[in-house]
């Protein structure tokens, strides 16, 4: 069999065929009408000996054994971390999914609440439920972003694929234990004074002359520095401040 562009779907044809491939893959019991056009496949005339046949089926039950046994510890490793999570002292603050009842994304929601208040102590967090499963949480100064996002990341059940325009899951042993919802939201903002540091910093590392006098507080949140710099700073002045508070700590 090979593989070509791809073909129209035909009917017709009771017969079954148990295929193998030269890449150590096999499918069984395919139908003949698929085999026949359903697939980007042509069948050739070519004849090739029981031996190589024999041999190609030797590989594949090779491949399927191996790929058994890898799934096989793999399974034994992630019943084994669920195990530790639930004895982990570093999570026994948490409450787990078989003790809760509510919708998994409130129990995100305690959670996160929870390893935020004793991760980052003092700092006052807004962990709201958004959806059956959206999180979101905001602060004011305090630790960054990328801070936070260490503790609340592991919440997540996957990752939004933009190019393919999918959402990617990706099995958790800790979301199995301690809830999972498809996105977790973060956003820092910024007091009067805080804003007033960045601006100071900012004007410490590139100097008065590309962070002139006249930024302040209330230029910065009303948006009229973005064209302010342009010829220095790519994306103007206010984009400048923002990254630059962005890893400051309060």
């Amino acid at each position: 069999i090979e593989h070509m562009g791809s073909g129209a779907m035909v009917s017709g044809g009771n017969a079954r065929f148990d295929l193998v491939y030269y890449s150590g893959a096999r499918s069984k019991s395919v139908p003949e009408a698929i085999l026949c056009g359903g697939l980007p496949w042509r069948i050739l005339d070519i004849v090739i000996s029981q031996a190589e046949i024999d041999d190609l089926l030797v590989a594949a039950e090779t491949r399927e054994l191996e790929e058994a046994e890898k799934k096989a510890a793999e399974d034994a490793a992630y019943a084994l971390e669920k195990i530790r999570l639930r004895d982990c002292p570093e999570y026994k603050h948490l409450t787990t999914t078989d003790n809760h009842n509510a919708a998994v994304s409130t129990l995100v929601a305690k959670n996160i609440r929870a390893e935020l208040k004793k991760t980052f102590p003092g700092v006052k967090f807004s962990v709201k439920k958004h959806s059956y499963d959206s999180v979101g949480i905001t602060w004011t100064d305090g630790p960054t972003t990328a801070e936070v996002e260490t503790v609340t990341d592991k919440y997540e059940d996957g990752k939004f694929n933009s190019m393919e325009d999918i959402y990617e899951y990706n099995r958790s042993a800790f979301t199995d234990i301690f809830g999972g919802v498809k996105y977790v939201n973060t956003r820092r903002e910024y007091s009067d004074e805080f804003v007033t540091k960045g601006i100071e910093k900012t004007r410490e590392k590139f100097g008065i002359e590309h962070v002139p006098a006249f930024c302040n507080v209330e230029k910065y949140r009303s948006g009229e520095l973005h064209n302010v710099g342009r010829e220095f700073f790519t994306f103007g002045l206010n984009r400048e401040i923002g990254l630059l508070m962005s890893e400051m700590k309060a």
